[in-house]
């Protein structure tokens, strides 16, 4: 309301100024001003400008000295709020970028075992399998933590989460740098592998298979023992018939040979 009151006698003062009323101009700004008093410096700045036209006109130069430097005065802060206001927008987008990248972030990571989720995975496969053909091989390790739920009754789920979160480090920790590890859901897990042959997939599932059977289990739990199972497939196996399709084809081929494994009585590789 202030700023309305003071912009109406800017006018004033204004419009008298073209009347040559220059007293009448003066006593207009000076009302302005008492109304800008803390704050509307683009207002005040315009006060002081038509302040100094009045009293140049006035003959009192020294007066319009005055009013000018506080033009200047005005004119410094406001290049100086416009520039932190560019900072603090700038900062602001910067802020929200950072976020933004980082809910991108937890929408496709597991929380428990800071893993790919099947979210991701899905989306890399989505993308591989469209460029997948006979130069572009793709071998997919499904694996599962056999007997998962008898570890949990046996030792609890503070355990059980720790059971799962060492086998996610041992499958990273035997990837490449191209390779995608998830955790699918559950126990079980991806390792996604580009540029890679069926029996170089095979290999890579049964150095998997024997570091988790072989891991010191008891540092966590006496009597603790921990194996996997592991299905292996390609896309050489399947028709690419669609890319969605690709990758459901690709996931259920090495969820067959997985269920082959425990039918087989779990801790091995089937290809």
């Amino acid at each position: 309301m202030r700023a309305n009151i003071a912009v109406t006698y800017n006018e004033i003062g204004t419009l008298s100024v073209r009347l040559y009323r220059y007293r009448e101009a003066l006593v207009a700004y000076d009302e302005a001003l008492i109304h800008l008093v803390g704050g509307f410096k683009r207002e005040q700045r315009d006060a002081y400008i038509g302040m100094s036209e009045a009293h140049e006109a006035l003959g009192d130069l020294g007066a319009a000295l005055g009013a000018v430097k506080k033009v200047r005065e005005i004119e410094a802060a406001l290049t100086n709020e416009a520039a932190r206001n560019t900072i603090e927008r700038r900062e602001l987008t910067l802020s929200m970028r950072r976020l933004s990248d980082e809910w991108e972030r937890l929408a496709k990571e597991d929380a428990l075992t800071a893993l790919p989720n099947r979210r991701a995975l899905e989306q890399w496969m989505s993308a591989a399998l469209s460029r997948a053909d006979a130069e572009h091989l793709i071998a997919l390790l499904m694996i599962d933590v056999d007997h998962f739920k008898q570890v949990n009754d046996k030792f609890g789920h503070i355990t059980g989460d720790t059971v799962l979160r060492t086998p996610a480090e041992l499958i990273r920790q035997n990837c490449r740098y191209a390779d995608l590890p998830a955790r699918f859901g559950g126990e079980e897990f991806i390792l996604a592998m580009p540029q890679t042959e069926l029996s170089v997939g095979k290999v890579v599932a049964q150095r998997l298979n024997i570091a988790v059977a072989e891991y010191d289990w008891h540092t966590f739990q006496a009597g603790l023992a921990v194996t996997i199972s592991v299905g292996v497939a390609t896309p050489a196996e399947i028709a690419l018939d669609g890319i969605s399709n690709a990758t459901n084809a690709l996931l259920e081929a090495a969820d067959r040979r997985l269920y082959q494994a425990k039918k087989l009585g779990r801790n091995q590789v089937v290809v």
